[in-house]
């Protein structure tokens, strides 16, 4: 599971925030967000415990992030697991993640692969990067689904053309060790590289196990592979 120190333990989504129409509503839960990123927790909640029982998609997902750490509140997985399916039920991809998360791990609620599964697929079709590597872990390794490297495989690059750290530094391991696929050096240079430009610390280590191995021509090939790699994401993002 990919969870320890990547998912954001932040409250709302400031962009989204900012787009609200002046009304009352919005006034409130952008008291409740100032609350927040000051620590006044108490505050936040204050803001928004009514606005999340009318139904505001962003306070319920604030609420179940609230309890689920323990901000202002008493730490209460499964308070945080109904906030969570109330917003994920109006369609909140971060919402539906963190619901899967909890099904994943039995927090707060019991552990139901089918569920995870559900919740992970909803917030995968959304463009969910982290979603998508957990869905391919589930595959990998035949969680609640029949094993498939070829799905897994499919979800971790889904994920890695969006640069996302884990699935970048997931693949570098796979062809680093030979898991289930062709063990490449070069393969797993490229995507080890790409990840610890990602933020990944554990690919930065583990780069220079893999290198010990390589031939300079080897390691200039995968430098290329990684630099291209590089030229399209940035193509794609611009697009």
């Amino acid at each position: 599971m990919t969870e320890a120190g990547m998912r954001r333990i932040a409250f709302g989504i400031l962009a989204w925030a900012l787009l609200l129409p002046a009304s009352g509503a919005a006034q409130d839960y952008q008291a409740g967000l100032k609350a927040a990123a000051s620590g006044n927790y108490a505050a936040a909640l204050k803001e928004w415990r009514p606005l999340a029982a009318k139904g505001n998609v962003q306070a319920q997902y604030d609420l179940g992030l609230m309890y689920r750490h323990g901000r202002g509140v008493k730490r209460d997985y499964a308070q945080a697991a109904q906030w969570f399916r109330l917003a994920s039920e109006q369609g909140l991809v971060e919402s539906q993640y963190a619901l899967g998360s909890l099904y994943f791990a039995g927090k707060g609620v019991k552990q139901n692969w089918a569920e995870a599964l559900t919740w992970f697929q909803k917030a995968a079709a959304q463009g969910s990067a982290a979603a998508k590597t957990d869905l391919a872990f589930m595959y990998r390794y035949g969680k609640g689904v029949p094993p498939s490297i070829g799905k897994a495989l499919v979800w971790y690059l889904d994920a890695a053309s969006q640069g996302y750290a884990p699935s970048l530094d997931n693949l570098g391991m796979l062809y680093a060790n030979g898991h289930s696929v062709p063990k490449d050096n070069v393969e797993a240079y490229k995507w080890l590289t790409l990840a610890s430009n990602f933020g990944s610390s554990r690919a930065a280590r583990y780069l220079k196990y893999v290198t010990k191995k390589m031939t300079a021509a080897q390691v200039t090939e995968a430098e290329s592979r990684a630099r291209d790699w590089i030229a399209d994401f940035r193509k794609r993002k611009t697009q």
